[in-house]
């Protein structure tokens, strides 16, 4: 992007060529900007379900299910540190 702005700002390249810059530029800049506001709004219900999750009002959010297949999988880890339990075994101790 920064490329493009120079090369339209140097005038180097013919008017075609510096108004399609310009339209991906602005395309560029529109698309960025959108994103910013997906993030933001993604990073909002992420602080949501993690408040829920830490006072116990709801475990059962996205974050939430991540946060309890870590605590499950540290466990099974402690319990068999070297092979692990296998494909047999997990339905045991994972209690599915």
């Amino acid at each position: 992007m920064f490329c493009g702005i120079a090369l339209f700002s140097s005038g180097i390249l013919a008017k075609g060529r510096r108004l399609a810059i310009a339209v991906l530029i602005a395309l560029a800049l529109i698309g960025a900007m959108s994103q910013a506001t997906l993030v933001k709004e993604r990073i909002d219900v992420a602080r949501t379900d993690i408040q829920q999750y830490m006072s116990g009002t709801n475990a059962d959010t996205s974050i939430g299910f991540r946060f309890q297949l870590w605590q499950g999988s540290v466990v099974i880890f402690r319990e068999h540190p070297i092979f692990g339990v296998g494909v047999k075994d997990i339905e045991k101790h994972w209690r599915i």
